[in-house]
């Protein structure tokens, strides 16, 4: 669960940074 969610903060950021 720590994980997959530390790669999901990851991808939304970088998606919030292109936006």
């Amino acid at each position: 669960m720590s994980p997959p969610d530390s790669v999901s903060t990851l991808p939304t950021r970088n998606s919030s940074t292109t936006t």
